[in-house]
């Protein structure tokens, strides 16, 4: 794996996750105290503070863009740790195999070293058998000589021969003798030859035996420079892994503060001005034509949605797009977005994972908020859809988005 490219990935992570949760408004205004202005914006409106409550309500929307940047930059974060992760598994499969493939080979030096052993042990074996032999001779050649001596009553060979009484003897005693010494002599130096080579044998499988052991020595050695590499391979891959479960917690926290935020921008759109009878946000027309696609909000006919806070929640919009653009009204309430595939498919509609326009997807966890996020498909483009949406940056969006984040969808 290019290593610049793994530093590269760790920089751009370690930047997306020092990214703070709250942005301060581009009017140096302090909205961190939620509650005061929650309370503030909420409910029935003073006239003097309506201006600022619209101020405080750009500003969440403002915010909502830029959690869900980071939530974008973090999810190219994740890509990033999860092609280095898989390299460096293959890496460590590779390893794995190589240690593997070691052992076999260290297991059979090892068992060829005891055959050696074997081996030397049993020649040491003939070698003492020989020695006893030759020792054995050795005994009985100079048990003859004694004999021969008692026999002749000389002390040695010299008294033998000097005390022959007749030319004819001394022929005779001296013919023994050498009869003796030739036989004898003959005896030994065919053992000798044979210790000798004995000898010879048994060196060589000592060397055998060396080599074996030194072959076994430096693949012990080889062994362990792989597990070096391979245990340095490892902390890396856990290092990405806990980066990996980070970016996890940190896209948690941005959708559930998006969550919190599309709460508060319901309220404040639900919310009344002092003196005025109607809803801010009843019709939806004050984030109509929101979004990345400049796209228009609903206007048909919303009496019949089950669903509060027009635009700014998710399931009205998914309500009110079904029924502007199919002319079908959803019935009764499948509460959070979370549960409308059960809920569907309980009141007798047709689902799957199958990406088709004009129905429901439904977005999978952990991709959105505890309480889910659903969404009108208008098209169907590859590995991507083009959605029609509530509930996102706090109003009406129209997006691309990739099918790996759906959990499934509500045909109709």
């Amino acid at each position: 794996m290019n290593k610049s490219r793994w530093i590269a990935g760790i920089t751009a992570l370690a930047i997306t996750l020092a990214f703070p949760l709250n942005v301060k408004a581009d009017d140096d205004t302090d909205y961190s105290n939620t509650t005061y202005w929650n309370t503030k914006c909420t409910g029935t409106v003073a006239a003097a503070d309506k201006d600022s409550c619209n101020a405080y309500l750009e500003y969440m929307k403002s915010q909502n863009s830029n959690l869900q940047s980071q939530i974008d930059s973090i999810n190219a974060s994740k890509s990033t740790l999860t092609t280095n992760i898989n390299e460096l598994s293959t890496q460590i499969s590779n390893y794995n195999q190589q240690i593997s493939e070691y052992n076999g080979m260290i297991e059979d030096l090892n068992y060829q070293i005891q055959e050696a052993e074997a081996n030397v042990e049993a020649k040491q074996a003939e070698i003492d058998a020989t020695q006893a032999k030759i020792d054995e001779l050795k005994d009985k050649v100079k048990s003859r000589l004694v004999a021969e001596q008692t026999t002749m009553r000389m002390s040695n060979i010299i008294d033998i021969l000097m005390g022959a009484e007749s030319f004819d003897d001394l022929i005779r005693i001296a013919n023994g003798l050498s009869d003796i010494s030739a036989s004898d002599t003959n005896s030994l130096d065919e053992l000798n030859t044979m210790q000798d080579q004995l000898q010879t044998e048994q060196d060589e499988l000592v060397q055998t035996k060396t080599d074996l052991e030194n072959g076994s020595a430096a693949l012990e050695s080889q062994q362990a420079d792989l597990l070096a590499a391979k245990y340095k391979v490892d902390l890396l891959q856990n290092q990405y892994e806990t980066q990996l479960a980070a970016t996890g917690t940190q896209i948690s926290d941005a959708q559930s503060q998006i969550a919190s935020n599309n709460s508060t921008i319901n309220d404040i759109n639900n919310s009344t001005t002092e003196g005025s009878s109607s809803s801010s946000g009843s019709s939806g027309s004050g984030t109509s034509g929101s979004g990345s696609s400049g796209g228009s909000a609903s206007t048909g006919d919303s009496s019949g949605n089950p669903y509060s806070g027009s635009w700014s929640n998710c399931t009205w919009g998914a309500w009110q797009l079904v029924h502007d653009n199919l002319g079908i009204s959803l019935p009764g309430y499948w509460g959070n977005a979370i549960s409308w595939l059960s809920s569907a498919s309980a009141a007798g509609y047709s689902t799957g994972t199958e990406p088709r326009a004009n129905s429901i997807a439904v977005w999978a966890q952990p991709y959105t908020s505890a309480y889910g996020h659903v969404a009108f498909v208008a098209s169907v483009s590859g590995n991507s859809i083009y959605v029609k949406e509530g509930g996102y940056m706090g109003g009406y969006h129209e997006r691309s988005v990739s099918t790996d984040i759906i959990a499934g969808y509500i045909y109709f």
